[in-house]
């Protein structure tokens, strides 16, 4: 959870997570509401002045938007600040998990206690149910999984990873608001591969 980053624009609260040093993925409905502030909760740093009570230590940063790609749903973020320390998550490209496979999604689920918002990362699981591609006249396709796993508000943006690996396979997207008479109720993901010309455009960049 060390490489998850709460996010805030506007009105709006979602999650994100370092790919590489400095380089944030996230979805990009998380950031159209307006200036984007965020928060990498496990960072460390002292007398940071955060708002974010539950971790004293966040460390704030300051980002740009270096990709928005809202056709797939995903938008990568650059840090100014980049600190040694920064983890990474391992991203699985050109790779299509089959239906079955058992996924995690790690998330910042907004919640009110007591008439507080608290920002808690939160881990669900489940398997990925089904496979879409929308296909865009000469603009190529976008993916995206169908998976069961429990997405609430707030989850946008955040990692999905195999298990027992930890390997990426795509950035929670949505949650489907309607359930079937049983209760079930399927989240999306954008699956990584419709980014991976991006990010390896990007990536070398970071390490300069």
């Amino acid at each position: 959870m060390s490489s998850l980053v709460l996010i805030f624009s506007g009105n709006k609260v979602g999650s994100g997570f370092f790919v590489d040093k400095g380089l944030i993925l996230t979805a990009a409905h998380v950031i159209d509401d307006g200036p984007v502030q965020a928060y990498w909760l496990a960072g460390g740093c002292i007398n940071a002045n955060s708002h974010i009570t539950e971790f004293p230590l966040a460390c704030p940063l300051e980002v740009e938007t270096v990709m928005n790609k809202k056709r797939a749903d995903i938008a990568i973020l650059r840090s100014k600040r980049v600190l040694d320390h920064m983890p990474t998550l391992p991203l699985r490209t050109s790779y299509t998990a089959p239906i079955g496979t058992e996924i995690g999604i790690l998330g910042f689920p907004l919640r009110d206690v007591a008439g507080k918002k608290t920002y808690i990362p939160v881990l669900t699981t489940g398997i990925i149910s089904a496979y879409q591609s929308f296909i865009f006249e000469g603009e190529g396709s976008e993916s995206f999984y169908w998976v069961d796993a429990l997405t609430m508000a707030g989850f946008s943006g955040g990692p999905v990873f195999l298990l027992p690996s930890g390997e990426i396979v795509g950035v929670a997207s949505a949650k489907n608001p309607t359930a079937d008479p049983a209760g079930v109720s399927f989240g999306f993901v954008s699956v990584i591969n419709n980014i991976r010309d991006e990010l390896a455009a990007l990536q070398p960049k970071s390490q300069e």
